[in-house]
Formats: structure tokens, C-alpha cells, sequence
């Protein structure tokens, strides 16, 4: 009798997906999942066009996709889960007048910058090679993208298998932690300048004037004193004298944007809070109770495969809310901490509340 088949390498690693992924993916990794080959199928078509995938070029482009939101945590777990995936860095903006419509960090001088590793700094044999096979460049991008999903699927049930072995007979998928996140580097110059030489002072660009923080436009809608006192930025001269007003202004706002960070990190979680009322009273009337623990409502919010905040952004809005609707939630101080929502309050009028105070930072 003949001996069977030996399968081929591509039978025997579709049939090793197929066992891997007999499991179904928690929520949370499934999202992620979903953000990953999203984000694949964005930095391609980035690439194709020849832009520059910086964070706040792709986070539009990115909800669209996945529909959900898109923040730099994101990223960080998407690197958590596989730290060689992208190489992200952080890079000076690019002013031009279509990037900076299109970019939700426009303000910032500063974004992420996310590029694919070169093929032999990515781990994994099937994920470096999957780019070397016949059918032209388009077909060959195809393959290692799909590799690439193929990659990051198993290190997130690899994750999740982990914590189903640690957990027993209690694992309960819904409740499964989220990924790790990996650091992202800071936003700002990768080292610090050196020291000006004397040639070099006379050259540098001084920073914008305090008054030209808050100097408003003129009655004619030309640019004010302060403003047009700034010197030509570099790279700029020969531009149209418009354009350069432009960069100006957007020089100013990003002064602006490094000292207002804070409110606008604070914003940007207020925007939410709608939508965060609404899950949490969903959770409380789910399983039936007027109080719940911090870290595990903060824990069931993240799971709900919707949520990608970090635990401290969560905790954030909790406070906000506390802050803002005191006669609906109150954070107990037990021990541990404890949530509280009063079901006698109209939730009608909680989020009237919370959309009036929205639409006034909107």
C-alpha cells in the first residue's frame, strides 16, 4: 500500500492556520485584527500615491474603514502585539496646504511617521518571504500583505491562548485582557539640537513672538503685524506670499497647540462621553446592578470590541463624568473603587447634558 501524501508547505501552513484559529478571537483582538489589515490596505495605498503615512494623515482614512476610532493606542497595542510590524518615528510636519486640510494633527509641529520594516527585518520566515513569489509587483504585495495578517492573527491568539491557560475553567472570551501596548516615542526632535555656532545663530529662526499667539486677523483679512513679522520659514522662499502667510499662521497655531495640549487631550475624551454614558449604562443594566468596580467596568467597556482607549483614558471620562453629571454617577471611594449610577435620573436628560457640553468644544 502506498504511503499517503506528504502535503506541501502551503497545505501544511493553510492546515496549521485552520487549527490555530479554531478559536474564535475575543472582541478586543478581534478589532484589532481588523485595525491591523486595515491599516495594511492604507499604508499601500499611501505608498502608491507617494504620501507620507503620518498618524494624522491616516486616522481619517482609518475610521472609515474600520469604523471605529483610530487613536495613537491604537497604534501602540497594534506594536504590542507585533513590535516589528511598523517602524514609527517621530518627524516634523510637512506644511502643505492639501496635507494640512487633510491631517487631523495639523496643529501639532511634530506627528508619527509609520512605515513597513524593510523584508529581512520582519520576523517571521513566512511573513519576510511571502513577497518573493511570481505574478508581478501587484500580486507580490498582495501575498505578503496577506502573510502579514496571516502573522499578526497568530500572535494575537497566541496571546489570547495565554490567557485562556491562565485563566482555566473561568476564561471567559468577553472578559479576556486587552493586548499590550508598546511605548510610542515621543513626539518632539529624536535627539536634542546641538549648541549654535556663531554662524548658525545668525541664521536661526527665532520662535514666533508672544503676541503673535493671539494676534487676530486684520479687518481686510490680511495678515496682521505680528504675524507678517515672522521671518519666511525655511524652504519656503519663492512661494506665493499667500501660501507663506499660511505656514505662518500654522507656525503659530502649533505654538498654540504645544501649550494647549492638555485641553485638548481633555476635548477630545469630553467628545466621547455621550457614547461612553450610553455603554456604561448598558453594562450596569446588562448584568443587573447599580455599581460596578472601576477595573472591571473599565475592563467590560474595552472588550466590548469597541473600545481601544487606554485603562486610563477610560478612568479619565469616568471622572468626567463624575465631574459633570454628579446627580447620575458617582464614583465611590471603597476599596476597591466602585462606580455608581443612580437609574431614578432620566438618561434622556444625562445626555442632553453631555451633547450640549460637546457641541461647545466641537
Amino acid at each position: 500500500m502506498p504511503p499517503p501524501p506528504v502535503p506541501d508547505a502551503a497545505t501544511a501552513r493553510r492546515r496549521a492556520d485552520a487549527a490555530a484559529h479554531a478559536d474564535a478571537l475575543p472582541p478586543t483582538y478581534q478589532q484589532l485584527l481588523s485595525a491591523f489589515e486595515a491599516l495594511e490596505r492604507t499604508l499601500g495605498f499611501f505608498a502608491s500615491r507617494g504620501l507620507p503615512a503620518l498618524y494624522g494623515l491616516l486616522q481619517r482614512p482609518m475610521e472609515q474603514a474600520t469604523k471605529h476610532v483610530f487613536l495613537p493606542s491604537t497604534l501602540a497595542a497594534l506594536l504590542g502585539v507585533w513590535p516589528q510590524a511598523y517602524a514609527v518615528r517621530s518627524t516634523p510636519q510637512i506644511a502643505t496646504e492639501e496635507r494640512l486640510r487633510a491631517s487631523t494633527t495639523a496643529s501639532q509641529p511634530y506627528d508619527w511617521l509609520v512605515e513597513l520594516p524593510p523584508p529581512e527585518a520582519t520576523e517571521g520566515d513566512d511573513a519576510a518571504s511571502a513577497g518573493r513569489g511570481g505574478g508581478g509587483a501587484a500580486a507580490s504585495a498582495v501575498r505578503a500583505r496577506n502573510e502579514r495578517a496571516r502573522h499578526f492573527s497568530r500572535r494575537l491568539h497566541a496571546i489570547a491562548a495565554e490567557h485562556r491557560l491562565r485563566c482555566g475553567e473561568e476564561w471567559d472570551p468577553e472578559l479576556c485582557p486587552p493586548p499590550p501596548e508598546a511605548p510610542l516615542p515621543p513626539l518632539g526632535p529624536a535627539t536634542a539640537p546641538a549648541a549654535p555656532s556663531a554662524s548658525a545663530a545668525s541664521t536661526a529662526r527665532p520662535p514666533p513672538p508672544a503676541a503673535a499667539l493671539d494676534a487676530p486677523a486684520s479687518a481686510a483679512g490680511g495678515p496682521t503685524d505680528a504675524v507678517a513679522a515672522l521671518p519666511v520659514p525655511d524652504g519656503c522662499e519663492g512661494l506665493p506670499a499667500e501660501l507663506i502667510e499660511k505656514i505662518r499662521r500654522r507656525e503659530v497655531a502649533s505654538a498654540v497647540a504645544v501649550a494647549t495640549k492638555p485641553m485638548t487631550q481633555r476635548a477630545a475624551l469630553l467628545c466621547r462621553l455621550p457614547e461612553l454614558a450610553s455603554a456604561l449604562r448598558a453594562c450596569m443594566r446588562e448584568e443587573k446592578r447599580k455599581a460596578m468596580d472601576v477595573a472591571e467596568l473599565v475592563f467590560r467597556l474595552r472588550s466590548n470590541g469597541k473600545w481601544l482607549l487606554s485603562d486610563a483614558e477610560v478612568r479619565e471620562q469616568f471622572r468626567m463624568l463624575a465631574e459633570m453629571v454628579p446627580h447620575w454617577l458617582t464614583i465611590l471611594k471603597t476599596s476597591p473603587p466602585a462606580v455608581r449610577i443612580d437609574n431614578e435620573v432620566k438618561f434622556a436628560e444625562v445626555l442632553k447634558q453631555l451633547e450640549e457640553a460637546k457641541s461647545r468644544v466641537s
